[in-house]
């Protein structure tokens, strides 16, 4: 933090010494004295603030209390709500509607109702998180894993729908405020549940075990497939390319953006773990330096449920494709080795099909999205004396997407319009920059060369085989 305080105190003087030949002295004292507040704003230690506030607060309702003990099967008297201008202030410095940090539950303005059955299950959510924590599932000041998190969002609509409530509850103290979008921010109750839907898992594959994505294996890629191309977000060109005529200057209130967003990322590294690829790699944007960065491919093959599904078709499919290419050579030998290699084309994670579908959970989701990969592939076979197929295969999965953010598209978590962050594209206070992201296997594997042709004259898909696990 603090090397970024200087490297803004440096820009803000350059723009204060270009302002000074019209700006008053009154104008100087005023832009000084803002300076001094955002500082002391950015610099504020948002888990000291937190950590000040446990144990105080308020218990909850006693009716309230009496319905979530039974739901819960939980002693729950240890429970403090937190409502006022403080908890209000911290909840949105993480972009929170509530978080849970051991027994204390802080709440945005507004946000703690259980008159209403979506603050109900708000409410109910976070109690879960309370007694997760309690039972050592989670450590205190973190929030759960998916399957904790997804427990506790089934928890809440399970407390909140059949409870009859009394018309009213006591009130605590609240404060009206404005709201706060974030690309890191996190939902809870109905707002989650529409915004996440599907959160963590994907669509079926309606039934069709033999679906599979049929290519054939291309010529060795020399590098980088010919047809890869990237977006350049708010500052692409009409032609494509990127149009560095499209920047700006940044203004004070830039600054002040990025010192916010900085820390709001400092804080979801601690309060939301789960994230921290997308933290990442949103610092990295923020950082500027438009340095390509590994993404860690393989932990989105081993924690993203739909990283799992793509990982498994396409091994299935590079297989299906090794098949066919044998198939096509000619005059086989028995027990002669034979070696080939050859790439996939170029395939897209997140464009429709099923097989390859869009990142479940909301850390790939912010961390990479949609994105292009392909795979080359070495691979040699045997033809035995039985008329079978020895196969072995090294699969060196690539994958490469600029990181940006791009007009008329918002967070799929959020709603928040990527404009609230192509504003840093367009001043240069972050950069684009490529995601790249490797993974390689081996895998071996024996066909029935009899049983393929037979598959083959039915115009029925090829046998299948099983990949080996992702992790």
């Amino acid at each position: 933090m603090a090397v970024l305080q200087r490297a803004v105190a440096t820009a803000i003087q350059r723009h204060e010494v270009e302002a000074q030949q019209t700006a008053t002295f009154a104008q100087r004292q005023t832009l000084q004295r803002q300076l001094a507040e955002l500082d002391a704003e950015a610099t504020q230690p948002v888990l000291q603030r937190i950590q000040a506030k446990r144990g105080s607060g308020n218990p909850l309702p006693e009716s309230i209390q009496r319905h979530l003990e039974q739901g819960l099967n939980h002693d729950l008297s240890r429970v403090r709500i937190h409502d006022d201008v403080e908890a209000d202030t911290l909840a949105r410095s993480v972009n929170a509607l509530a978080f849970t940090t051991g027994s204390d539950i802080f709440f945005q303005s507004g946000k703690f109702n259980p008159n209403s059955q979506s603050g109900l299950e708000l409410l109910a959510h976070e109690v879960t998180h309370t007694v997760q924590q309690s039972q050592g599932r989670v450590g205190p000041g973190v929030d759960p894993d998916a399957g904790l998190e997804a427990e506790a969002r089934a928890m809440g609509a399970r407390l909140a729908a059949p409870y009859r409530r009394v018309p009213v509850f006591t009130r605590l103290s609240t404060t009206a405020s404005g709201s706060t979008s974030s690309a890191l921010q996190r939902q809870a109750g109905p707002q989650l549940r529409q915004a996440s839907a599907n959160r963590n898992n994907v669509n079926p594959l309606a039934n069709q075990p033999q679906t599979y994505t049929y290519f054939e294996m291309q010529p060795l890629n020399k590098g980088k497939p010919a047809n890869l191309k990237f977006d350049h977000g708010f500052l692409q060109g009409k032609d494509g390319e990127l149009d560095l005529s499209k920047m700006q200057k940044p203004t004070l209130g830039d600054y002040k953006n990025k010192l916010t967003w900085k820390a709001k990322a400092q804080a979801a590294l601690v309060l939301r773990p789960d994230l921290i690829d997308a933290v990442s790699a949103y610092m990295h944007f923020l950082a500027g330096s438009g340095k390509s960065r590994d993404i860690g491919y393989e932990r989105f093959f081993k924690n993203d449920p739909a990283g799992k599904r793509v990982y498994n078709s396409l091994v299935s499919d590079i297989g299906n494709a090794i098949i066919d290419k044998m198939l096509k050579t000619p005059n086989l030998k028995h027990k002669k080795k034979y070696t080939m290699s050859g790439s996939t084309p170029l395939l897209f994670v997140g464009a429709g099909d099923a097989r390859y579908p869009y990142p479940a959970t909301e850390n790939w989701q912010k961390a990479l999205g949609a994105h292009p990969l392909w795979a080359d592939v070495y691979w040699s076979f045997t033809y035995n004396s039985k008329g079978k197929f020895e196969v072995g295969a090294t699969i060196k999965i690539k994958v490469q997407d600029m990181y940006n953010f791009n007009p008329r598209s918002m967070d799929l978590a959020t709603g928040t319009g990527d404009s609230v962050n192509g504003r840093f594209e367009i001043t240069g206070s972050g950069r684009e920059c490529i995601n790249y992201g490797h993974a390689k296997r081996w895998i071996t594997f024996s066909i029935d060369a009899a049983g393929i042709g037979s598959q083959q004259m039915n115009q029925s898909s090829p046998p299948r085989f099983t990949p080996p696990n992702p992790r």
